[in-house]
């Protein structure tokens, strides 16, 4: 079965302290974390054996990509859902790794499944 869907990206610039400020709560997340099947298995997964804060400091300001996936159909099985979800992955972190080359900052994309 082909599912077709409509594909909107959005962007915004922040300054790395505003980021930190407003959208960094670790301690809220991790806890989902280690619940995942890939926490201390998968590189891009916590925990991290490097200072993620101080990392991220490096950088005056970050580049933010959301994508909004929207299906034509209604009612999609959940178990069907990476079959439009993942080529926009590939696409995504394609413009993750060409923006790296092309501006020589680093891409923090998303990790795992999550």
């Amino acid at each position: 079965m082909t599912f077709t869907y409509q594909v909107q990206d959005f962007t915004a610039t922040i300054s790395t302290e505003e980021y930190i400020r407003r959208f960094s709560n670790s301690e809220c997340f991790i806890k989902y974390c280690k619940e995942c099947r890939n926490y201390g298995k998968v590189w891009v997964c916590p925990p991290f054996s490097h200072d993620t804060m101080a990392e991220l400091h490096q950088y005056a300001n970050l580049f933010l990509v959301a994508t909004k996936i929207i299906p034509d159909e209604k009612k999609i099985p959940f178990s069907e859902v990476n079959r439009f979800f993942r080529p926009e992955r590939l696409r995504i972190e394609k413009r993750l790794r060409d923006m790296e080359m092309t501006y020589g900052g680093k891409a923090f994309a998303y990790a795992g499944s999550c």
